[in-house]
């Protein structure tokens, strides 16, 4: 049935979903309509903006009725766009029950049967846990967060999400003048320091003369530097910083990955480490190790660990940190997954960690763990679309799927990690 609406249209509708990409749903006329920051149970009033083959946008206008589950969103930078978040209107309880729905539709879809999936383990204060702060520019030097299907900035006095060393340091530099030439800023919080990593064509001196002032006025950011087409390179501080996760203590480079969420990135640890089942007598290989997130907490029970991370100066901070939380039964390898893995022998790896980008892996690689044939696989994941095209590969494999367990890493966003465990048959 064609849809009776047009683009521009004024209507009134009661939204019935949220759905992935953070907007909520309802078919409305014949058409699907995704209306941001919606929630299900809002009677509104809504502008149609886009409107192609049964699918189109919308936005508020007027909230008729308020869904029991709509909540103040205390953010001012939200109420002015920023896309950052896109659930704070929702009900922290309701944002968990429609995030399982969504990872496990996602799941079922591709792996053609609904799956047992474990509820989604909350955060219990859901607001300043993000531990690293992204900021674009304006062209003018000035910076902020990217409004919400747009290309403008969005300005702030604080986010609520960030850590409060970033909120403080946000506050330190948003009226400083940088040069036309750096496009964005990333800063990483930690509980003692942050670092800065300004991306620009090239380094110059005045972005050195930049990274001295900011080291000396600004207090705990100790770690300053510009990452180019070439790479990244320190301007000034120190290399690394720390953080305590649990009982280990990492070295986090400012080009590495590192879970943005501390918190939870707990709670993602202890599910792997019950999931692998790691014995002292095994070997245990932490594919896409990072700066050794896994394959440190795996030392504890494995007899022998392997990190194959491509990296460098993750491998480097990997084996700092073995050295710093006296650990030493773990290698770290400088290499692709493919070439890590090929210096391995079927029989020799009886667990194994698959942790990738969110492309998930290329086939290649599975079939290359698939040849070592470890007993045990823990896949983790913040797309449930790659996530579960790998697992139906291993399947194909020779793998049983078994337990599901989804971590609200990233509460406000329609975001999921989840850890998956596979069984050799």
């Amino acid at each position: 049935m064609e849809s009776d609406l047009a683009p521009g249209a004024l209507t009134e509708c009661t939204l019935t979903s949220l759905e992935y990409g953070g907007h909520a749903g309802v078919k409305h006329h014949g058409a699907m309509l995704a209306v941001p920051r919606g929630v299900p149970g809002d009677t509104v009033r809504v502008r149609v903006k886009k409107l192609r083959k049964g699918y189109g946008s919308a936005e508020i206008e007027e909230i008729v009725s308020a869904s029991p589950d709509r909540v103040e969103a205390d953010c001012p930078a939200f109420r002015a766009g920023c896309g950052g978040c896109q659930w704070l209107q929702v009900a922290y309880p309701t944002q968990l029950a429609w995030k399982q729905k969504m990872f496990v539709k996602a799941m079922t879809k591709v792996l053609g049967v609904r799956p047992d999936v474990r509820p989604v383990a909350p955060m219990r204060e859901p607001h300043a846990f993000r531990n690293k702060l992204s900021l674009v520019a304006d062209g003018q030097g000035r910076f902020g967060f990217m409004k919400e299907n747009s290309k403008s900035i969005v300005y702030f006095d604080q986010c609520p999400m960030e850590l409060p060393r970033l909120q403080r340091l946000y506050r330190k530099l948003v009226h400083r003048s940088f040069p036309a030439s750096v496009e964005q800023i990333h800063a990483r919080g930690t509980r003692t320091a942050s670092s800065l990593v300004m991306y620009a064509e090239k380094p110059s001196a005045a972005l050195h003369g930049l990274a001295r002032r900011l080291e000396r006025e600004i207090p705990g950011l100790s770690s300053i530097a510009v990452r180019t087409r070439n790479g990244v390179r320190l301007l000034a501080g120190i290399p690394f910083l720390t953080q305590r996760v649990g009982r280990l203590d990492f070295f986090i480079p400012p080009d590495s990955f590192f879970q943005t969420n501390y918190f939870q990135a707990l709670t993602l640890l202890e599910i792997a480490r019950r999931l692998l089942e790691l014995t002292s007598s095994e070997t245990f290989v932490d594919l896409y190790c990072g700066v050794g997130f896994f394959a440190l907490d795996g030392a504890a029970q494995a007899r022998r660990v392997i990190g194959i991370e491509g990296n460098r100066s993750s491998v480097e901070a990997a084996r700092l940190s073995a050295k710093l939380n006296k650990i030493t039964n773990t290698e770290f390898w400088p290499a692709s997954a493919a070439d890590g893995l090929a210096e391995l022998a079927p029989g020799e790896v009886d667990a194994l960690l698959l942790d990738p980008p969110r492309r998930g892996c290329d086939e290649s690689v599975l079939r290359a763990v698939a040849r070592l044939r470890p007993s045990r696989i823990a896949y983790v994941s913040c797309l449930p679309e790659t996530l579960a095209r790998d697992c139906a590969r291993l399947i194909d494999m020779g793998y049983l799927l078994g337990e599901i367990a989804p971590v609200d890493m990233f509460p406000h966003t329609y975001h999921t990690e989840a850890v998956v465990k596979l069984v050799a048959r």
